[in-house]
């Protein structure tokens, strides 16, 4: 190596480690990762808030409060990237990159758990085991390593992690969200309009008179009266009053978001002219409740002609 080489390397080095550049780069860091930190500390508290709170809430409430929480988490991961570079004095960005995944993967498992318990919509799918252990680890590495930058140029300190949610659910748990009388899942689901097509025609008595086309339509509009989400089975029968053609039926299936409702499309059945049958609409399994229809029941004669 020529002495200009080996100069031009020296100043290099120097300009490196010199302790201005190297203060500016930790106090740089101390500002991203304080923010950080300070975010976490806040979603830390958010939560512990909510579940302390959350049983007075209603379900819908409490759903659209944890849809929150899930967001803010995700946006702390995203925040962590930015820790990449520059690299910092024994990979302390790293270090605090990989804590803060871990903590907000612990938080977002914490809120997977509370939705399932509940039967609540899901707003996250990240599991991970014991997430009250690793808040509570990680909140002991960092208090550990958030001083390695004290003797380094700059001489900074770095906000350290809390422990609210930890704390609170290691003392007082989920019981106050599991027992709470306002979230408690009641279900019910119920038939809400039944649509036939051709239009029957004006009658009175219960009797629906339908114009003899060859073949009725039958659609039926079903609701969910409960904040979870309902599988639902619902049978359509039409039954022959005199035998002759029997019994023609569909079994339909869906599942209905939390209040939703949803339309199955008309289903069409055969009839003959001058045909007496009987329709018959069953929501299979659905819980049964005081004034909530799960059946209905019509009386069909088709006429003489088209």
């Amino acid at each position: 190596m020529s002495a200009a080489s080996s100069f031009i390397g020296d100043v290099r080095n120097t300009a490196h480690h010199s302790s201005g550049p190297l203060s500016n780069v930790n106090k740089n860091f101390r500002a991203l990762a304080d923010s950080l930190l300070n975010s976490q500390n806040k979603f830390d508290h958010q939560f512990q808030y909510m579940l302390a709170q959350g049983g007075s809430m209603t379900r819908v409430s409490l759903s659209a409060r944890l849809s929150v929480l899930t967001d803010e988490a995700n946006s702390l991961l995203i925040a962590s990237s930015h820790l990449e570079h520059p690299t910092i004095a024994d990979g302390l960005n790293l270090q605090l990159q990989t804590i803060t995944n871990e903590r907000t993967n612990a938080w977002l498992s914490l809120i997977s758990e509370i939705e399932t318990r509940l039967q609540l919509p899901s707003t996250t799918s990240v599991t991970i085991t014991n997430p009250l252990a690793v808040l509570e680890s990680t909140h002991r590495e960092w208090g550990k390593l958030r001083y390695h930058l004290r003797n380094e140029p700059g001489h900074v300190s770095l906000f350290g992690t809390t422990t609210d949610t930890a704390s609170y659910l290691r003392s007082d748990g989920v019981a106050s969200l599991l027992h709470s009388s306002a979230l408690r899942l009641v279900r019910t689901v119920s038939i809400s309009a039944v649509q036939i097509l051709p239009a029957p025609l004006p009658r009175a008595g219960q009797t629906l008179v339908v114009p003899a086309t060859g073949t009725i339509h039958c659609g039926v509009v079903v609701t969910n009266g409960a904040y979870a989400n309902q599988p639902v089975t619902i049978r359509i029968t039409l039954t022959d009053s005199s035998g002759l053609k029997g019994i023609q039926t569909y079994l339909l299936h869906t599942t209905l978001s939390p209040m939703g409702s949803f339309a199955f499309v008309p289903k069409d059945f055969k009839v003959r002219v001058n045909e007496r049958a009987t329709l018959t609409i069953v929501l299979i399994n659905a819980p049964h409740l005081p004034g909530v229809a799960t059946g209905r029941t019509y009386q069909v004669l088709t006429t003489a002609a088209g």
